[in-house]
């Protein structure tokens, strides 16, 4: 097999570990607060709030998985939670977030509070 046609295996990526990287960027998100009328935040600030986790921990191994967050990005779908223009990262509306069952109680109750300021 030569270099161009091997694919990394994915061996730390799992619904827990894909839980976990959401939910960290989503708290980055709501802890850096609304930007207009939008929850956003760029590709630069999620790898700070990747660097606070432990190098192990679930959302890094998740992240590792793909190499980097832009390949990240491109093989893996967010649909309901994020969405990507260019480098910044686009929270949904609190409806499309509470009905993708995604996110914990907890965080989901940050995000409705998020909004909230924007109203």
């Amino acid at each position: 097999m030569d270099a161009k046609s091997f694919k990394k295996t994915k061996f730390f990526t799992s619904a827990k570990t894909r839980a976990s990287f959401i939910d960290v960027i989503v708290r980055a998100i709501v802890a850096k607060g609304p930007t207009g009328k939008k929850l956003q935040i760029v590709q630069a600030e999620i790898i700070k709030a990747l660097q606070k986790e432990s190098a192990l921990a679930d959302s890094n191994l998740h992240r590792k998985s793909f190499g980097n967050l832009k390949q990240l990005f491109n093989e893996e779908n967010f649909n309901g939670v994020f969405t990507l223009d260019k480098n910044v990262v686009i929270l949904e509306k609190f409806e499309a977030l509470k009905d993708s069952g995604a996110l914990s109680e907890e965080t989901l109750k940050a995000v409705k509070e998020a909004y909230d300021m924007i109203s």
